[in-house]
């Protein structure tokens, strides 16, 4: 919690900089959170 606070704060000051960098974070986890549900979907259609 406080990682995303400091953030945050940073994000507030650097927008340019730390923008790239955080929008590519956010896809990353995007991605992976898509292909967690996309394994579990395919692991309940096909057992």
């Amino acid at each position: 919690m406080p990682i995303k606070k400091i953030n945050n704060n940073h994000n507030y000051h650097l927008t340019i900089n730390k923008s790239s960098s955080f929008t590519l974070i956010e896809l990353i986890v995007v991605l992976a959170i898509i292909s967690i549900l996309v394994t579990i979907l395919i692991a309940t259609i096909k057992p």
